[in-house]
């Protein structure tokens, strides 16, 4: 990620899923609510359906986020369209599950993009096509993947050029030494895991921590004080007032 991208405020504020503790987790209002907040970054996660459509939806099925069933893998876009993706807000309703293209179109250049994938589809189509895509609309240093082991190696194989965050090792501790081995720019800690010395750790090898995440200015305080760079949350609301602070 070229410098330019990280010369916003930090530490810095990350939209867990868009502004998702208010909105439809995962969709286009609560991206577009997070950033007329103005957080820093925007998170969210990525699929691909049965068709080779790039699907905005953290589980691996609809069932928990929308009014529909089914593995995104196997289903077509077009009954992914028709889902409403409203569900896991009340008050919401007729809200479509995006696709990649779509985020890009509304926010691409506008707002860091920490990019979630679960999975990187038969020879890393996924990583290759969202490479292709930032390319293309010239907004390569404004996005990062974020991923396990079986994500990065991908990553570093099919499209080395763009930008890596570690949570492999996030659970055990071992995600700084993860994190060096993938030639991360950044790692992503859990909360409940990251301990000052990891920080430094990390940052003695240059590699800029994100950590999941803080819902309370009480939380947010704590992971600052130990030197995270950038906190995850799905209540930038609550925590914008602090880190404006800052």
């Amino acid at each position: 990620m070229k410098n330019s991208s990280c010369e916003k405020r930090s530490p810095r504020i990350i939209a867990h899923r868009g502004l998702s503790g208010l909105c439809p987790e995962n969709t286009l209002p609560a991206f577009g609510a997070a950033i007329a907040l103005n957080v820093d970054e925007i998170e969210f996660d990525l699929w691909g359906s049965k068709d080779r459509v790039m699907v905005v939806c953290h589980d691996e099925s609809l069932d928990r986020t929308t009014n529909k069933s089914g593995c995104i893998r196997d289903l077509y876009w077009n009954k992914i369209r028709a889902a409403d993706a409203s569900t896991t807000i009340p008050g919401w309703s007729h809200i479509s599950v995006p696709r990649f293209e779509e985020i890009l179109d509304m926010f691409g250049g506008k707002i860091i993009m920490n990019i979630h994938l679960k999975e990187p589809g038969e020879e890393g189509w996924i990583i290759t096509d969202i490479a292709k895509l930032c390319h293309t609309r010239g907004i390569e240093d404004t996005v990062y993947i974020t991923g396990t082991r079986t994500i990065l190696e991908e990553a570093l194989r099919c499209a080395p050029h763009l930008p890596r965050c570690c949570i492999e090792g996030a659970e055990n501790m071992t995600i700084v030494e993860h994190a060096i081995k993938f030639e991360c720019a950044r790692l992503q800690f859990r909360n409940q895991k990251v301990t000052l010395q990891m920080v430094q750790k990390a940052h003695n090898h240059g590699i800029f921590c994100n950590v999941f995440y803080a819902d309370t200015v009480e939380e947010a305080e704590r992971l600052v004080a130990i030197g995270c760079d950038a906190v995850l949350t799905n209540f930038a609301n609550r925590l914008l007032p602090f880190f404006k602070k800052i």
